[in-house]
């Protein structure tokens, strides 16, 4: 294997260590596609037109119940990954997304060590994150919201690196 190809199946098997350590939980599904509220528009899609899919979906109490985590695996070496911008404001419009907490953004420690987190954490100045994402969090503005996930108690909750 070589190329991009080599980079998945690495990426791959860096995640499947990463859940076979920290084990699956009842109520977890592979490559779950986001569900977005009718209403919800970005980049010109709306609703169920937005494309999303997640790594991995823990729901304890199953996907009907609600309060599900949605994990997105990185294997790279480049923060923020190329696809960080999009990804991300797509997870804070997701649908089960009520709380900042049901987000988590999974690194690999070999590839990246926790100071590579900062660029990412200066991204989010940059983000475009449309009036539902920032409203459903009770915020005032883009602005505000953006300064919550900032903070240390939020940022370190949702974006970690692991070995």
């Amino acid at each position: 294997m070589t190329g991009q190809n080599a980079r998945w199946a690495e990426g791959m098997e860096w995640t499947m260590k990463y859940l076979n350590k920290h084990g699956l939980k009842k109520g977890s599904s592979f490559e779950v596609s986001v569900k977005y509220a009718d209403d919800v528009e970005f980049k010109g899609k709306v609703g169920n037109k937005i494309k999303r899919e997640t790594d991995l979906q823990v729901c304890p109490n199953g996907p009907e119940a609600g309060g599900c985590t949605y994990f997105e695996f990185k294997s790279v070496r480049e923060v923020p990954p190329p696809s960080f911008d999009e990804q991300f404001v797509k997870d804070l419009l997701n649908k089960d997304v009520e709380d900042l907490s049901q987000i988590k953004w999974i690194f690999d420690g070999k590839k990246i060590d926790k100071a590579a987190l900062e660029a990412l954490k200066n991204r989010i100045d940059a983000l475009d994150i449309p009036e539902p994402a920032w409203k459903k969090f009770e915020m005032s503005s883009a602005e505000e919201l953006k300064e919550k996930l900032k903070t240390d108690v939020i940022f370190n909750d949702i974006f970690k690196v692991v070995e």
